[in-house]
């Protein structure tokens, strides 16, 4: 089995490049073969100064180059790289088209290349892990094609890396795509039907001649079945390799751009045209690459058939095309039949055969013949007269028919044939610019078609394509000599119709009468051919044959519209914080018509609000492959938060120290960096050590607020200053007595201090006694300071001064005592109550005596 992994990679530029214009929205419905005669048309145009590709037959696979987006995969050297396909039809492959380009732009002048045709060994999907199909052992088919025996052509741009596959590295880059074309001179056949199909894998190595250039197979647009794979190149074909998944360095899968054309694939004729004869002769018309020769403006073409049994020739049918696509439909067409003149070989050389004599004609004038639509091919218009000349493009090649109202009769048998030419010349309408072209063959028989100046040339000339090959032309001859005597079956198909896309639809069976062979026929559906996309017009072609081998066709068209709008999914409504990051969340978006093959785009995006709410709207569209498109949004509502304020961190001050408070950093997310921010209080606590605090607030421009604080702790490590008195000396004459002084303290940053002396001021002494006072002064936190003093307590030294005046004498004394007075020196001794210095007494004794004493 094959893993399903079909995707699609639109590419604008691509369809471009080949087109001209953008048909990527058309392209994507056309069936295979169709859409790569166009491709492939528009590729080889733009390659005409190298051989050219021959393609002569029409398409059986393919996957086309990512010119845009796309990598070159190392093919030779030590690689050599494979990729599947898929046959439902029994046939030769005659025709291998392959996509590839140069590491750094150095293509070599003449690489040789080895294509092999692998089976398929089946994927393994039931195991614990996937394991993707990839070629067997069995080599089905291999051929070495030299320098002259494939084509080169330049494909265009294409700008992108040059990757070694084991294991996934860049080694370079690369910006120019060729195209080669390869054709088997011994076909391999290939088997499968639609109901069992057959896979293969194709094989591509490239030897260099020059030696260092190498090549790069060009990886594709689309993924189809199984991924590429490689395998180490030893010299010979790997049969029992280990074959290896092939991707981009991020891991992502890569498949290989190439063509399968097989002849298998030739489209029914159209049924517009009622055909009652049976085919005399047939030369197909040459879908992939084709020419479209002039036979018009005064020129004819004809091509030579082979007669074998005689009778009239009742149906005669022109494959052709317009220049530009403009049709004439006044246009009046000149057949005839000629005899033949043998081909001449002698010494001299060959002389080929050509008309001789004419045998027959008619004209065919508007309404006597019929046209209609036979394929889509993108084309070239030539004129084959010297000097040969592209005239101009067209993309659809018709399918006329002329039944002559006075048939030829042909002469001939089996045993004796007779050779005839056709020719045409087409008469337009006279002052237009219209050019009916006669398109080319795949099918060639006996000589080559010829050219003269019409519409019965005296002169006949080789016809040959613009690199000088030969040429032949696509006709059909009918007799009713080809035919069994019955009338054949009678096939009528049903009505065509319109479906909606996405609903379930069936073609419907046409109805078969035989006369003659009643229910013994066969009836064969044809592949569907699919045109277009918005709308998808889908003709299915029933032939019928019956007993007698006599056959009939009809159609029935499916046109299938896509009116509905893909379905889109956007992400819920989120809300997130202002400030932090946050994305649109992508959508989801399908159609029942064309998949996922839509493009998703970011529509509109709106902002709205304030900065304290704000909302984001995305509208996003989602388009389909038919341009229908539908909308669907998500809003992601920004809120404010708090602003951000940030205090510096707390510190510790001496308290004699200068200092103040670091001021706080604010912002806020949705208001910038232009919050209040204002002092709310200073607090004081404690005393030793200090905390003084101080806490700000900030708020935005929401009214949102922030808090934080400062504290700054002031200490006190220094002691207090200690002053005492001097020694201290009390005379007295008491016993005791008491002492008191002043010491005074201070503390640097103005704490309260306490001073304790031992012993205190106001202590009691004795006399004489001399006594140690030592004090301390302690502050609030605990830092002290001492200081230490005396106290001498004696008796004074008593000092008496007398002063004697007329009447009176004054005393004066320190240091104490008590005065007293006597008349005798030896007493007794009175006590002079009161007495203080100075003392001033009246003389009256004639001897008075005064001392002091202590008491």
């Amino acid at each position: 089995m094959k893993i399903p992994n079909t995707s699609y990679i639109h590419s604008d530029s691509l369809t471009e490049q080949l087109f001209g214009r953008d048909l990527s929205s058309e392209l994507w419905g056309w069936s295979a073969a169709v859409l790569l005669v166009l491709v492939l048309g528009a590729g080889i145009a733009r390659g005409q100064s190298q051989p050219q590709c021959t393609n002569t037959e029409t398409v059986k696979f393919f996957q086309l180059p990512d010119v845009d987006k796309g990598l070159a995969a190392w093919d030779s050297g030590p690689w050599v790289l494979a990729d599947d396909f898929i046959c439902t039809n029994t046939g030769p492959i005659t025709d291998f088209h392959v996509w590839g380009s140069w590491l750094n732009d150095a293509v070599d002048a003449a690489p040789t290349f080895w294509l092999g045709l692998y089976d398929d060994v089946p994927a393994v999907t039931n195991g614990p892990a996937i394991i993707p199909s990839h070629p067997g052992t069995n080599l089905l088919w291999q051929q070495w094609f030299l320098p002259g025996q494939y084509a080169q052509s330049p494909w265009g741009a294409g700008p992108g890396p040059f990757e070694d596959p084991g294991p996934p590295a860049p080694m370079g880059f690369e910006s120019q795509v060729f195209y080669y074309c390869f054709s088997p001179t011994n076909p391999p056949v290939q088997q499968g039907t639609p109901s069992l199909p057959k896979f293969y894998w194709l094989a591509l190595y490239t030897q260099s001649h020059e030696g260092n250039d190498q090549f790069g197979w060009r990886s594709s647009i689309i993924q189809q079945y199984d991924i590429s794979v490689f395998a180490p190149w030893t010299g010979t074909p790997p049969i029992n390799a280990s074959w290896q998944p092939n991707r981009w360095t991020n891991g992502a899968p890569i498949d290989l751009a190439f063509v399968v054309a097989t002849g298998t694939n030739r489209p029914p004729p159209p049924p517009c045209c009622v055909e009652t004869n049976g085919v005399k002769f047939v030369q197909w018309p040459q879908l992939a690459n084709g020419l479209d020769i002039d036979a018009s403006q005064g020129l004819a073409l004809a091509d030579d058939f082979l007669c074998t049994n005689t009778g009239p020739v009742t149906d005669i049918h022109i494959w052709g095309s317009w220049l530009r696509d403009q049709v004439d439909p006044n246009a009046v067409f000149t057949l005839a039949i000629w005899s033949d003149v043998p081909a001449i070989t002698n010494s001299a050389g060959v002389t080929p055969s050509y008309p001789g004599a004419p045998l027959w004609e008619q004209k065919f004038g508007p309404g006597e013949y019929s046209s209609c639509p036979y394929t889509n091919v993108s084309e070239q218009f030539y004129n084959p007269v010297p000097p040969t000349s592209i005239l101009g493009p067209d993309t659809e090649i018709y399918y006329l028919c002329f039944f002559p109202t006075n048939p030829f009769v042909q002469q001939g048998t089996s045993a004796v044939p007779t050779n005839y030419w056709l020719s045409l010349s087409a008469q337009t309408t006279a002052g237009t610019a219209m050019y009916f072209g006669w398109h080319n063959s795949s099918d060639y028989y006996n000589d080559t078609a010829v050219w003269g100046t019409g519409p019965f040339p005296a002169t006949w000339n080789t016809l040959v394509d613009p690199a000088g090959l030969p040429l032949s032309l696509a006709f059909k001859v009918n007799t009713p000599t080809n035919k069994s005597p019955c009338p054949g079956p009678l096939i009528v198909c049903a009505p065509d119709k319109d479906e909606q896309c996405g609903v379930p639809w069936t073609f419907d069976p046409p109805t078969v009468r035989d006369s003659c062979c009643g229910t013994n026929y066969t009836l064969t559906a044809m592949p569907p051919v699919t045109n277009g996309l918005c709308p998808q017009v889908i003709t299915e072609t029933w032939v019928v044959t019956d007993c007698n081998g006599s056959n009939a066709t009809c159609s029935q068209k499916v046109t299938v519209f896509n009116g509905t709008p893909p379905a889109i999914t956007c992400g819920e409504t989120k809300t997130n914080q202002c400030g932090s990051s946050w994305s649109f969340d992508p959508p989801q978006a399908f159609s029942l018509c064309c998949g996922t093959n839509i493009t998703i785009i970011d529509f509109q995006d709106y902002v709205y609000g304030t900065p304290c709410q704000q909302y984001y709207t995305r509208v996003w569209a989602a388009i389909d492959c038919c341009t229908n498109t539908s909308f669907c949004t998500q809003t992601v509502v920004l809120i404010n938060t708090n602003p951000i304020l940030t205090c510096a961190p707390d510190k510790t001050v001496e308290c004699n120290s200068s200092w103040t408070f670091d001021p706080p950093i604010a912002s806020s997310p949705c208001c910038g960096t232009n919050p209040t921010v204002s002092v709310v209080s200073t607090t004081t606590n404690g005393l030793c050590p200090q905390a003084i605090t101080r806490t700000w607030v900030a708020i935005d421009c929401c009214q949102n607020r922030a808090v934080c604080s400062q504290t700054v702790t002031v200490v006190d490590t220094n002691p207090p200053s200690i002053d005492c008195p001097t020694n201290l000396v009390v005379q007295t004459c008491a016993t005791n007595t008491t002492v008191t002084w002043t010491v005074n303290a201070s503390d640097p940053c103005g704490y309260p201090v306490t001073v304790v002396c031992t012993p205190p001021s106001g202590s009691t002494f004795t006399n004489p006694s001399t006594n140690n006072v030592h004090c301390v002064a302690t502050d609030p936190c605990g830092n002290t300071n001492t200081c230490d003093f005396t106290v001498t307590v004696e008796a004074p030294v008593l000092d008496l001064s007398i002063n004697r005046n007329a009447n009176t004498i004054t005393l004066t004394w320190s240091g104490g005592g008590t005065l007293e007075e006597a008349s005798n020196i030896l007493g007794p001794w009175t006590t002079i109550p009161l007495a203080t210095s100075p003392w001033t007494v009246t003389i009256s004794n004639p001897q008075e005596f005064y001392r002091l004493v202590c008491p």
